[in-house]
């Protein structure tokens, strides 16, 4: 299973599916982890940081109504 179907499955088993996509929310979900990464005193706790704020971009953009993987593929074509 890929990435982004997991993603889908753990978004459904916890009800984020249900949850109406809200920017501040997110966003402080992201900042929260970013304080993470900043006060991170290892490289496998910043590692780790990195991720989860990769993570929760992806469940943004998906709560949002994008198909993730199609946005990041998009970008990436601009790059």
């Amino acid at each position: 299973m890929k990435i982004f179907e997991r993603l889908e499955d753990w978004r459904h088993t916890k009800g984020l599916d249900l949850i109406t996509y809200n920017k501040i929310t997110q966003a402080g979900n992201i900042a929260e982890e970013l304080s993470e990464l900043l006060l991170a005193p290892d490289i496998e706790k910043q590692i780790d940081a990195f991720a989860d704020v990769i993570i929760y971009s992806i469940n943004a953009i998906e709560m949002a109504g994008y198909n993730a993987e199609s946005v990041l593929s998009e970008v990436v074509r601009e790059i």
